[in-house]
């Protein structure tokens, strides 16, 4: 898989059921790469 079909994999399914998302910075892993969050709510909450 390439890189962009990895992150699209987590990225898809709120979008295509209209879930709100929101992806947050959440720091950095042990090699000093950025990592982040992505938070999910059911939908009109």
């Amino acid at each position: 898989m390439t890189t962009l079909t990895e992150i699209m994999r987590f990225a898809t399914p709120a979008n295509l059921t209209g879930l709100p998302a929101i992806s947050f910075p959440a720091g950095y892993n042990d090699a000093g790469l950025p990592t982040g969050m992505q938070a999910l709510e059911r939908a009109w909450q």
